[in-house]
């Protein structure tokens, strides 16, 4: 939606970034509630994986994170 106005002139962008932002979750209870609760991703086909990370998580301890790609830009109207 944001990008729509910048493509329809009624924002223009001054300023731009991009860093990443980690997600930290100390469980698989903890990270599939996220999951769940902000629609990221799909439960049934991501069962595999987090199956696999409940293994891990018995064997070794640490925790999950995930790497997020977030951009972030600055807009004024012009004129």
């Amino acid at each position: 939606m944001l990008a729509s106005t910048v493509e329809q002139g009624l924002f223009l962008e001054e300023a731009q970034t991009e860093f990443e932002f980690l997600h930290r979750f100390d469980s698989v209870e903890e990270w599939t509630q996220y999951m769940e609760t902000h629609e990221y991703g799909d439960p049934e086909a991501d069962r595999p994986l987090i199956e696999a990370t409940r293994a891990l998580m018995l064997q070794e301890q640490g925790e999950i994170v995930i790497r997020e790609l977030v951009r972030a830009a600055r807009l004024r109207r012009p004129g």
